[in-house]
């Protein structure tokens, strides 16, 4: 039987903006493999964009049915996002809780060079973690358990 657990990953948000304006996937019927959208297929505008002000889409209800009706069919990106480093930067297992909340503050600190997560469960428990990231790279190898707060019992 597994073990319940939490984990938190990390991502570059270029990578991610990347894969996101890649090529959509599909699967023409429940027995066949996802393959990548023909980009003539995609509708315009193209979905992930956001509604702007003083265009023609000023408001996501102003977006067409075709663009909404493909991000419902098409809910996946043919590449997937890399994260950073080697695993989860933060593993949590065998908690009595279930972590739901975050929080990063990236210029913790004196100098305000360090990053911080507050990770929130639902017992209303706050986890704070320093994250160390290795020196090689981008990569988080070592985060040090700082404390563990009690910001609220929901029982009581």
């Amino acid at each position: 039987m597994p073990k319940p657990a939490d984990a938190v990953c990390a991502f570059d948000m270029e990578q991610l903006a990347t894969v996101f304006d890649g090529r959509f996937k599909e699967q023409k019927s429940p027995e066949s493999i996802w393959t990548p959208v023909a980009d003539e297929a995609v509708p315009n505008p193209r979905p992930g964009g956001c509604a702007v002000p003083g265009s023609r889409f000023n408001s996501s209800t102003a977006f067409p049915d075709e663009m909404l009706t493909f991000v419902k069919t098409h809910p996946l990106m043919d590449e997937a996002v890399p994260f950073l480093g080697q695993g989860p930067w933060i593993v949590k297992t065998m908690v009595r809780y279930q972590l739901n909340k975050m929080v990063v503050d990236t210029n913790a600190g004196p100098y305000g060079n360090r990053t911080v997560l507050f990770l929130g469960s639902s017992r209303g428990t706050i986890l704070k973690f320093l994250v160390v990231p290795d020196r090689d790279s981008t990569s988080s190898n070592g985060n040090v358990f700082l404390e563990e707060l009690e910001a609220y019992n929901p029982e009581k």
